[in-house]
């Protein structure tokens, strides 16, 4: 896997994306929440100022292509940045075509050591979980976001519990059962890019703190479960005022947001 640059306006600078203070990045997974969620993130809010500044290159993701309303080319993995929050940057990688079957833990084989090498402090994961997982206390509760701290080496406790604190004071709550009873549910399924265990927790060193949100989910419609997904994204990350009012992409409207017509009934 390699990254490539990506000739955009007004930046002819150096791509320094590895070295942003926080990177989000998503899962493939149940009803695309987290792709959905990120990409809320990158064109929902104005405040944000996201600039896409390259992209990934892999074999194992499928080929995909298309443009944006402003007629700008859609790769299949994407790297983004925000534009300036001082010493809490950005960086986002949107992906938009799932792993080639079976090419999972050789995806996340590549991707994981471009991440380590990096030098992130914070990396939030989302993805999202079928519905029919959830426990009673979570039904009852009507809870349908949930966080993991995948693990930390005990170098930054004070970070781990500052993000916490910041998803607590959103609605988010720890998700029951951990990592172990996230990934057992997945199976056979084998959801997402780096849902092997190893290399999650493989990132969690030099006082790097991952976690992963979790959004409870049906194949469909999930625009409200997405919005769920990138309010939770914006507690951990401290943008919420930056995505104050963020609306669904317009991609999204086109195929879910005309209603259909009362005549047809």
């Amino acid at each position: 896997m390699r990254f490539f640059r990506v000739a955009t306006t007004g930046d002819e600078g150096a791509c320094e994306w590895q070295a942003s203070h926080t990177l989000v990045l998503p899962l493939v997974s149940v009803g695309n929440v987290g792709q959905l969620a990120v990409e809320m993130l990158l064109t929902g809010s104005a405040e944000l100022s996201t600039r896409q500044v390259g992209a990934l290159e892999s074999d194992l993701v499928l080929p995909c292509s298309g443009s944006t309303p402003q007629g700008r080319l859609i790769l299949p993995l994407e790297v983004y940045q925000s534009g300036d929050r001082g010493n809490k940057s950005l960086s986002l990688i949107q992906q938009r075509s799932p792993v080639a079957a079976g090419m999972h833990e050789q995806f996340a084989s590549e991707l994981a050591p471009l991440l380590k090498s990096a030098t992130f402090r914070e990396v939030v994961v989302v993805g999202s979980l079928d519905a029919k997982h959830m426990t009673d206390s979570q039904l009852r509760s009507r809870q349908y976001v949930h966080y993991i701290v995948v693990g930390d080496d005990g170098a930054r406790p004070e970070a781990v519990k500052e993000m916490v604190g910041h998803l607590e004071a959103a609605g988010v709550h720890a998700f029951e059962g951990g990592l172990v009873r996230y990934l057992d549910a997945q199976t056979p399924q084998h959801y997402g890019s780096l849902l092997i265990q190893e290399h999650l927790e493989d990132l969690c060193s030099g006082g790097r703190v991952v976690v992963l949100l979790v959004v409870m989910c049906h194949e469909g419609d999930n625009s409200m479960e997405a919005a769920l997904g990138m309010n939770a994204l914006a507690a951990a990350t401290g943008v919420e005022k930056a995505v104050a009012g963020s609306t669904t992409p317009f991609p999204h409207d086109v195929v879910y947001g005309a209603p259909h017509p009362l005549s047809s009934y």
